[in-house]
């Protein structure tokens, strides 16, 4: 009970995340479950100083900052609030503690207190404030006038007390077309992140391409072209289906039925139980990454600057623990040698590009459009299609080696960070990690904004998806 409650003090003091339950009598841990709501609501730095006078001493939070007064747990490790919030940009993020999916007490308790969190915003008195004029700075730090005036509220438990809450601007800054709204419903943009055994991630892309087409809160990605071709193409941009998943997923099938039969160099030959549901996952996450390189639509160009914003399985355990610790030695052995040695790469890369040659190797990871804006703070020399299979076979951090000033915890200089940076990292081993299973964010189950009456219903299908996928 002691290390329980110094964990969660870590928690508070954001030393470290807390995220699984330590090891009971040796016992894995259970799958688990978390969610985050990116609402309409948020910060404002224009609002912010002009209401100062009503918040004396008070400074304007950072990225990342708490918000209000919510806690995940107590002290002693108990249900508190279930959720925490924090400033994301301009928006308020809900931030859910994991909790087991077999917990049906703490699920419902969760939902409730979300939806009691969600109500108080909606109805709390809103001020449409045209007393205020807001400038922003565009991409080249030129001022821009925000259309229209804000609408802003107070909640009685920010962490700054009268803290103004924003219905934030939408639009482009740089297209001049930024604007406050006139409409005050709430809604969010979901994510989920879910523990499940490596094996079950091509079940984990069925059953949510499964779903699509349905409205949102309903479908757990957009609608995809019937094709999946860039030419066939959807009303709905990339950033917000799940294609590259889908697309991974069936090329990987199709290679490993054509490798079946094999001549490997201890003397066996490729069977079907050798190419391993395991590790056919393992090889479709890999594909996935690669081809945010390749397939890329240009209108994420606005809304997906961030490269984890490419991922509709954003994977928050490090790949190279996952090779390392979730497949057998078998499954290493055989994915070296069809895959992993530098002489047999070019077969992953053909997955991500027909016809594609060992010098494919070069090829940058995710697309041009979140290079500058994302992944080149962090790296001097930014991870390749090669980068990406050399630090995963050889089980090689990669890390930070540029300084930067992004307020992101452990993304410093020398820090171990995932390929796509801004991703709180979920270890494999140790008292907190996800062993045997491993942790992947859902990043398209918002791909549409969601009411707050509807976040019940995507909570419980997201619920049942996670037990689908952990039998």
């Amino acid at each position: 009970m002691q290390r329980r409650r110094f964990e969660v003090e870590l928690a508070h003091l954001e030393v470290r995340d807390y995220w699984m339950p330590p090891l009971v009598g040796g016992a894995p841990p259970a799958a688990t479950l978390g969610f985050e709501f990116d609402l309409n609501y948020g910060v404002n730095r224009g609002v912010f100083d002009a209401r100062r006078a009503h918040m004396p001493g008070a400074t304007f939070p950072n990225d990342h900052d708490r918000l209000t007064k919510h806690r995940r747990t107590d002290l002693a490790g108990k249900l508190a609030d279930g959720f925490e919030t924090k400033r994301d940009g301009p928006r308020l993020e809900i931030s859910t503690m994991p909790f087991r999916i077999d917990d049906d007490a703490t699920f419902t308790a969760l939902v409730k207190n979300i939806q009691q969190f969600a109500e108080e915003l909606e109805k709390a008195k809103k001020t449409h404030d045209t007393t205020i004029t807001v400038t922003v700075p565009d991409s080249e730090g030129n001022p821009v006038r925000v259309a229209g005036h804000p609408t802003w509220l107070e909640h009685p438990r920010t962490e700054i007390s009268r803290f103004p809450l924003v219905i934030h601007a939408v639009g482009s800054a740089d297209k001049g077309t930024l604007r406050f709204p006139t409409k005050t419903d709430l809604w969010a943009s979901p994510q989920a992140t879910v523990t499940l055994p490596l094996a079950q991630v091509g079940r984990l892309i069925d059953e949510i391409q499964r779903t699509a087409g349905g409205s949102p809160g309903e479908a757990l990605t957009g609608r995809s072209p019937k094709s999946l071709g860039l030419t066939d193409r959807s009303s709905l941009r990339l950033g917000i289906r799940s294609d590259l998943a889908v697309i991974a997923r069936r090329r990987v099938l199709a290679d490993r039925r054509a490798r079946f039969g094999t001549a490997l160099p201890d003397g066996s030959t490729l069977t079907e139980t050798d190419f391993s549901p395991a590790l056919t996952s393992f090889v479709t996450l890999l594909v996935m990454y690669m081809l945010t390189s390749e397939i890329v639509d240009p209108r994420d160009a606005e809304s997906e600057t961030f490269a984890k914003g490419s991922l509709p399985l954003n994977v928050k355990t490090p790949l190279r623990e996952i090779f390392e610790h979730a497949l057998s030695d078998r499954e290493k052995f055989v994915f070296r040698r069809l895959y992993g040695d530098s002489a047999r790469r070019v077969n992953i890369f053909k997955l991500a590009k027909g016809g594609a040659t060992s010098a494919a190797g070069d090829t940058r990871l995710f697309p041009p459009h979140t290079h500058e804006r994302d992944v080149d703070r962090f790296h001097l020399f930014p991870p390749t299609w090669n980068t990406l299979i050399e630090l995963t076979v050889t089980n090689t951090p990669l890390r930070v080696t540029k300084p930067n000033t992004v307020r992101k915890k452990n993304h410093s200089f020398g820090d171990e960070i995932l390929f796509a940076p801004l991703t709180s990292m979920l270890r494999f081993g140790g008292a907190d990690g996800t062993d045997p299973r491993i942790a992947i964010e859902l990043r398209r189950i918002g791909f549409a904004p969601v009411g707050w009456r509807r976040w019940e219903n995507l909570m419980q299908r997201t619920l049942r998806l996670a037990k689908k996928v952990n039998p």
